[in-house]
């Protein structure tokens, strides 16, 4: 690598590179995708291994997100005795990248509805006593960055009493509907408490209208499950997958009181060992 290279990779601070690490994976990489492409952007070439030590991922997983970075069009091997890869500039590769995870939704979309469409067909229909029966639905999945966006929003917009938040990156609420629907929660008088990682509360857009609308903000080192709770029978969770620790595509929903209580007590705990942002950054 050139001391030039060598510069530039120096020049970004850490928050810097958490900020675009969070951005990339809300665009749809994953968490390894995105850290080792920051790594590599501007700095010349690497190898998996330099890369793996630099952006601090184990280095099978390196190999595998760096096969996965070069499918779409982010980064480009240099085949030699040592593999090396190159970034490609961001200008060009970032909206190829769009392309076609916009396209691989639409697929998804397309082939879900006609499996929906298909399974309308021959499922058979319950009968009349069982239709009744049907609001009676304790958990629901929820996959999507669109449908986890508008059941959220939904959500917090029915909450009457309190609204508790536990959120860490990545976000899959998109940037401009930020604390849009908690500071709607707020303006009807609902009591809104969240829990923030301090990589979240460094970006001080995350916290700062919340607060200046009356919501409580915590923070608290680590974040291991996302969680919301909008009443004593209503709550939304969001889990890491339990094989590769990244932050899994699924939420389920819970609607029984005795399943959202010991939520509720979870929550109740980590907020009494969080602190607030002022005192979290000066310690």
């Amino acid at each position: 690598m050139t001391p030039a290279a060598v510069n530039r990779r120096d020049q970004l601070s850490d928050g810097t590179r958490a900020e675009l690490v969070d951005a990339l994976a809300e665009l749809g990489l994953s968490r390894t995708e995105s850290r080792l492409y920051v790594a590599l952007a501007g700095s010349g070439r690497a190898t998996a291994a330099e890369l793996a030590q630099r952006a601090g991922v184990p280095r099978p997983k390196a190999y595998q997100a760096l096969a996965s970075l070069e499918a779409h069009g982010l980064v480009s091997s240099i085949l030699g005795r040592v593999n090396h890869y190159v970034a490609l500039p961001a200008d060009e590769a970032l909206p190829r990248l769009l392309e076609g995870l916009e396209e691989a939704r639409e697929t998804a979309a397309r082939r879900e509805a006609e499996l929906a469409r298909r399974l309308a067909a021959l499922l058979p229909r319950p009968a009349e006593e069982v239709r009744a029966d049907a609001g009676r639905d304790y958990m629901e999945a929820i996959s999507g960055r669109a449908r986890l966006t508008e059941t959220l929003e939904r959500m917090v917009g029915e909450a009457t009493d309190a609204v508790l938040l536990m959120n860490r990156p990545p976000f899959l609420v998109p940037r401009p509907r930020w604390n849009v629907a908690e500071i709607g929660a707020l303006q009807r008088g609902v009591r809104v408490r969240t829990i923030y990682t301090p990589e979240s509360v460094a970006d001080r857009r995350r916290i700062e209208p919340l607060v200046a609308a009356g919501g409580e903000v915590r923070v608290l080192q680590e974040v291991r499950m996302k969680l919301l709770i909008c009443g004593p029978d209503r709550a939304l969770i969001s889990l890491r997958d339990a094989a590769t620790g990244e932050q899994s595509s699924l939420s389920t929903v819970v609607r029984h009181p005795d399943l959202v209580e010991p939520l509720r007590l979870l929550f109740e705990q980590h907020w009494s060992e969080a602190t607030p942002p002022q005192s979290e950054g000066a310690r």
